[in-house]
């Protein structure tokens, strides 16, 4: 399995507030300045170390076949680790898997596989009708053995994180996932992008209990995703851009809000699971 091949897209605009030296943060992020894409790249790193794109591997008399499954967050929660995920992700392509195959190293071909018998899943059960309210939100606790060695490429996000108090900032976010339409795939071999989705101003609100964030993503012009299949389970993101005052430059702090779940019928936007979902996962289940 090759590692995830890195993209960074950012057509939106960034909201500005009063500060000092705030214009510098504006000019590097203005897309119309020629290094404002280097500027890109760095905010939309923060969020990748606790990224992993997820496989479904099957065995077969031809040898292992790879089917790209969606994307996960690894996070910790009281000692434990897990992969948060969408749950039809789980379901519908992971769960009758011999293993699941996890991604942790950039631009080197690599193979990481968990048996999937050794994994438990914790959430809501799947929705069998109206898909598009869900819920659709999963954590997959990974083996205690296997921590070490996804923490030597990885970094597990806290879910008990305090946001960091910060001064004045622009304020982003970020879903970060896997668009099938991107990748190159062969029965045992998979080139995969993962891609950063930038909206500065997302719609939020509640169904049943559960809160929902409609994401609208911002696609470089020329560039054409017909179907966000592949970012399912993907991280939504709330990422702060300041001045840091002991360096005096551009620096951002990336908060995790939310799981993809759902393209909305004929429109470019995904429906993502919010912040107050996540707490409800890890009080009910």
């Amino acid at each position: 399995m090759k590692a995830e091949r890195l993209i960074f897209e950012l057509e939106s605009r960034i909201s500005s507030a009063p500060a000092q030296r705030m214009d510098d943060i504006d000019y590097a992020i203005d897309k119309s300045n020629p290094e404002s894409a280097e500027s890109w790249e760095k905010l939309g790193r923060s969020s990748f170390p606790y990224t992993t794109v997820l496989f479904g591997v099957s065995s077969s008399k031809a040898g292992d076949v790879l089917n790209l499954a969606g994307t996960g967050t690894f996070v910790s929660h009281e000692q434990e680790h897990y992969i948060l995920t969408a749950r039809h992700v789980w379901e519908e392509k992971l769960k009758s898997t011999d293993k699941i195959g996890i991604t942790l190293r950039e631009k080197w071909d690599h193979q990481c596989l968990i048996d999937t018998a050794t994994l438990v899943v914790s959430g809501p059960p799947k929705p069998r009708d109206r898909p598009e309210w869900g819920p659709d939100i999963a954590l997959v606790r990974i083996p205690s053995v296997r921590v070490g060695e996804i923490n030597a490429f990885k970094a597990f996000y806290p879910l008990s994180f305090p946001e960091k108090s910060l001064g004045n900032y622009n304020e982003s976010h970020l879903l970060v996932g896997t668009p099938y339409e991107l990748g190159q795939f062969e029965p045992n071999h998979a080139s995969v992008q993962v891609l950063s989705l930038w909206d500065t101003n997302p719609t939020t609100h509640t169904k049943n209990g559960y809160d929902y964030i409609d994401f609208e993503p911002r696609l470089k012009p020329g560039m054409k995703i017909n179907h966000f299949g592949g970012v399912s389970g993907g991280g939504l993101w709330k990422v702060r851009i300041y001045i840091n005052p002991q360096t005096g430059k551009i620096d951002s702090d990336a908060t995790l809000r939310g799981v993809a779940f759902y393209q909305l019928e004929g429109k470019p936007m995904i429906r993502c699971h919010g912040p107050e979902s996540i707490q409800r996962l890890l009080e009910e289940w």
